[in-house]
């Protein structure tokens, strides 16, 4: 549960820049967090869904920065009138790679963004190993890239289906 201290600064970084990032895992100065080790770190957007845009998760980023910089890249996208949708394929330039858009089937760990909005929906942001493989695909390197995925991944076969869809 979101404390009433935390609240109060997600509620306001929303009224100021849009919406928040919070960082659940290394990094995380969140009371109920302490300094513990988090085996599957995760970091989720708060605000977009007042845009008309469902909100972005992503998990295993161990560096709380790096995690709030991928996603305060792709909200600050979002504010200038980019829209992403469930299969998505998109450069970015903090991962250094395309990511892919998966929609969150289970947000029960966006705690936050259910407490300020008691709907709302959110993409699972997924990106490649230095191969250029993705979770689903043969020879990931899970060890390396440790991602828990919120759905079962499309395969490549199954991506292509869904761009193909959606052009």
């Amino acid at each position: 549960m979101v404390m009433d201290d935390d609240l109060l600064w997600i509620l306001k970084t929303i009224d100021r820049f849009g919406w928040a990032v919070l960082h659940i895992g290394d990094g995380c100065k969140h009371k109920e967090c302490g300094n513990e080790w988090v085996e599957h770190p995760f970091s989720y957007s708060i605000g977009l869904t007042a845009m008309g845009h469902p909100e972005f998760l992503l998990r295993g980023w161990r560096k709380k920065d790096a995690g709030v910089t991928l996603i305060n890249e792709f909200g600050a996208r979002v504010q200038a009138g980019e829209s992403f949708r469930h299969g998505q394929v998109v450069e970015s330039r903090t991962a250094g790679a395309p990511v892919v858009f998966l929609e969150v089937i289970d947000d029960a760990d966006m705690v936050a963004s259910g407490q300020v909005y008691p709907e709302f929906s959110a993409l699972q942001v997924v990106w490649p190993d230095w191969q250029g493989r993705y979770p689903w695909d043969k020879g990931y390197n899970r060890w390396k890239f440790s991602q828990q995925l919120s759905r079962p991944g499309p395969g490549r076969s199954g991506l292509q289906q869904l761009q193909i869809g959606q052009q």
